[in-house]
């Protein structure tokens, strides 16, 4: 047995030895684990019999990549010589390459792609930040965890500019990187180059992403370089009709064939494309977590059209060019509550407005349904009937008031309830009520009830009553019992520091053989009056300024300044209260804890001689 084949199962200098992974004609790449940490990592070798310039190379790769400490930078943890050989040992990425993802989509939906051009750029910022040119940027090394994280490799003809060995290493004339990926200076000459090199390189990226194709061929004929360096390709929407013309333009702007006429850094295309992506998105970190959900084994899978571009902006848009400025407004609010509701309330009316979805799931067809969303007024807010032969049914952004409701909806002979609370969209986002019908075979009129308290958990300690059309008192409800039908009747849940819960005047036909309840119960958030303020006060709240307007916590807040008396709201909790008079010098913190239901009082008075502020609580 030769003694390369005998490094499987085995050590070098205290990494276990898994397998070979590649092997080139100058080294191999072994994947191991640290024996010390037992942590998974890689270990890429230079063979002894390599030529003295891949030597220098190969250490100066791990030089470089030891100045780079970055979470979109794949981390270097040893370099060493062992029989005449060098090793990078490197952090080890569960996952695929972006050509792997590339080739599982065709085509990458639109935010999916900037992300992942938003999270190269990140870690070439960190290293153009300290004068390293990558100058192989292509989707090969750039590797992609299981957990969606995005990480760049293979630094292995970086170079650092302001370094003069490169002179030795890299000859005159001498090309050095991947022909598809090259910006025109880089075919020109590999030393006349900077960061905008890489920008150049990542703008051809998401052109892959987006087309599937790349812009320019991967050989060094003379007509690829003539295009490349003229900048002759197809145009991208001509290949993706879903690419919008911003982000066309954006891409555009990164290949443009002379680098003066580039982004001027990678830094003000990272501003740009991430003012892109929230547009849509609020949160860009959460896209990680549905990118893994998306590349992963697992089955429930995001929808890809969530990562699409809205082909609302491109019909504003024009709405916006053919119409004058209050025209075009009105134009464009109507549209927006006739075919899309949720941009409309979401965007313009967040704390005025909550949006709700609801689903219908069924094990057969649906056939006809009738639903309606209605307050304990007994006014009607929305309702919907139809007839349907799906078995699932989405009722999607339904606009409704901050406020609790009940929703009724009747299918087959059956009725089924649900308590609705619903918050602002700027306090909690989107609610969604889901209708699972199921076969119950009960005998009459059977009453399942269940209570949750208002995040979806369910309610302990609670106690269920009911009563006839009637009847005045309440009756004790048992979660499960059989009442009479062909009579109306109304329910109620309490439970200690919560808001009672009622779902009145359900008329229970004849034929009617089950009834499901679902309560949702609203915690009694503490008050706290702020009284008598001298002087005017800054103020935080843990170190921020939110509070609840009213005591079931429907509807955010923001408090800065004090200057007169003030009831805010809170969920139970310890708080510690800010207060400050920058002019005066003033500057007091005040602890208090809160329980579900309490009221309490916050006085203050202000000693002029001392310069000094006391607060009361009572």
């Amino acid at each position: 047995m030769d003694k390369e084949s005998k490094r499987q199962n085995t050590e070098i200098k205290g990494y276990t030895i898994l397998g070979k992974i590649a092997k080139g004609g100058m080294g191999e790449v072994y994947r191991g684990i640290h024996q010390g940490l037992n942590k998974e990592v890689i270990l890429k070798k230079l063979i002894s019999k390599a030529p003295p310039t891949f030597y220098e190379r190969f250490r100066r790769e791990a030089t470089i990549m030891m100045e780079i400490s970055h979470p979109n930078v794949v981390h270097l943890f040893d370099y060493f010589k062992e029989d005449d050989s060098s090793y990078i040992v490197m952090e080890y990425v569960a996952g695929f390459n972006l050509s792997e993802i590339i080739r599982k989509f065709g085509k990458v939906p639109v935010y999916l792609a900037c992300y992942i051009a938003y999270e190269i750029a990140k870690g070439l910022e960190c290293a153009h930040q300290k004068e390293i040119i990558h100058r192989d940027i292509k989707p090969a090394n750039v590797l992609i965890s299981n957990r969606g994280e995005i990480k760049l490799t293979d630094f292995g003809i970086a170079f650092k500019s302001s370094r003069e060995e490169e002179e030795a290493i890299t000859k005159k004339g001498a090309l050095l990187g991947t022909p598809a990926y090259m910006s025109p200076e880089q075919i020109s000459s590999s030393k006349d180059v900077d960061t905008r090199t890489d920008l150049y390189a990542l703008g051809v990226i998401m052109y892959e992403m987006l087309s599937g194709v790349k812009p320019f061929t991967n050989e060094f004929s003379m007509e690829n370089v003539v295009n490349i360096k003229k900048g002759k390709r197809k145009r991208l929407r001509s290949l993706n009709k879903n690419v919008p013309y911003t982000l066309n333009a954006i891409i555009n702007k990164m290949l443009n064939p002379k680098k003066n006429k580039r982004y001027r850094n990678i830094t003000e295309f990272k501003r740009v494309i991430e003012k892109f992506i929230l547009f849509k998105f609020k949160d860009i970190n959460s896209i990680k977590d549905k990118f893994a959900l998306l590349i992963g084994d697992n089955e429930n899978k995001p929808d890809l059209k969530e990562f699409d571009y809205s082909n609302i902006v491109i019909v504003l848009t024009l709405i916006s060019a053919v119409a004058s400025p209050a025209a075009a407004a009105i134009i464009i609010l109507l549209f927006l509550r006739m075919f899309f509701p949720g941009v409309l309330f979401s965007f313009l009316f967040p704390n005025y407005y909550g949006l709700v979805g609801i689903n219908i799931v069924d094990n057969r067809e649906i056939k006809y349904y009738d639903l309606k969303i209605i307050d304990y007024d007994n006014r009607t807010f929305f309702k919907k009937k139809g007839l349907t032969d799906k078995e699932k049914l989405t009722l999607d952004n339904i606009a409704l008031r901050p406020n609790q409701y009940k929703v009724e909806l009747d299918i087959r002979d059956k009725k089924y309830v649900t308590d609705l609370v619903a918050r602002s969209y700027k306090t909690s986002g989107k609610k969604t009520v889901d209708f699972k019908i199921a076969n119950v075979e009960k005998t009459l009129f059977s009453v399942y009830s269940y209570v949750y308290d208002d995040l979806g958990a369910p309610a302990n300690n609670c106690k269920l009553y009911y009563r006839s059309g009637v009847e005045k008192g309440w009756n004790i409800l048992l979660r499960e019992m059989n009442l009479l039908n062909g009579t109306k009747y109304d329910f109620k849940a309490t439970s200690d520091g919560y808001f009672d819960a009622y779902i009145n005047g359900i008329d229970i036909p004849r034929e009617q053989k089950s009834l499901a309840l679902k309560f949702y119960l609203i915690e009694k958030n503490a008050k706290v009056n702020l009284l008598n303020p001298y002087i005017d006060l800054d103020m935080k709240i843990n170190g921020g300024s939110k509070y609840l307007l009213d005591q079931r916590g429907l509807k955010t807040g923001s408090i800065r300044k004090l200057s007169k008396d003030k009831t805010i709201f809170l969920k139970k909790g310890v708080y510690k209260f800010d207060f400050y008079n920058k002019k005066k010098n003033i500057r007091e913190s005040f602890k208090i804890s809160l329980n579900k239901g309490d009221e309490r009082d916050l006085l203050f008075k202000y000693d002029e001689i001392n310069n000094k502020l006391h607060i009361e609580a009572k």
